[in-house]
């Protein structure tokens, strides 16, 4: 589910914010554990609000999230590309899938089974019913039920840059207005006129 950043001070939210559409929680969680086992740094407090935490202390955050920006930066070559999956429309008045556009993981209901695409960092599986049933490569075409699917790769700083650069600012915002940060997948009211309409 998309993630969206929210700054609250005393129950009034002072800026809610797009994070990640295309990447989940555990595809964050997925990369911090791997920067931790493959290079021993870690990053507890960005750890610790993708684990559903608020935080309180957003100058730390800040910090982390700038120490990973550069992280992903200098060492995008030797991490594992994020593999995710864009929705191929069936012609361009298929205007759901033109607007949804990707994302590194697709759950579809197929008879009596679900099917998974599970991307993510360092690849792209399919699942039937939790059971991994075969694994993709980049430019792989999927398809599954009436929907098609191709999947592509960013690298890390690529993939994962962009959100942390949302975080930045809105670390920076609270710790101006001393509020607090939260990521959520509940889309907050002040986004959805932002939305198109449908």
């Amino acid at each position: 589910m998309p993630i969206y950043v929210v700054v609250v001070k005393d129950g009034e939210t002072i800026l809610a914010d797009f994070f990640s559409s295309i990447y989940f929680r555990r595809h964050y969680i997925g990369l911090l554990r791997y920067i931790r086992d493959n290079f021993g740094v870690e990053f507890p407090v960005f750890e610790s609000i993708l684990s559903g935490k608020r935080c309180t202390n957003p100058s730390e955050l800040l910090n982390e999230i700038i120490s990973l920006t550069l992280f992903l930066n200098r060492y995008e070559g030797k991490i594992p590309k994020a593999y995710f999956l864009a929705i191929m429309p069936r012609d361009y008045s298929d205007v759901v899938s033109l607007l949804l556009g990707g994302a590194a993981s697709v759950a579809i209901p197929h008879g009596n089974s679900i099917i998974e695409l599970e991307g993510g960092l360092g690849g792209l599986s399919m699942y039937r019913d939790g059971v991994k049933v075969k694994e993709y490569r980049e430019g792989d075409e999927i398809e599954v039920k009436d929907m098609k699917f191709k999947v592509f790769t960013r690298t890390a700083y690529d993939a994962f840059g962009k959100p942390l650069k949302t975080l930045v600012l809105a670390s920076i915002i609270a710790e101006r207005s001393g509020g607090e940060i939260l990521l959520s997948e509940e889309l907050p009211p002040e986004l959805s006129r932002r939305l198109p309409n449908m």
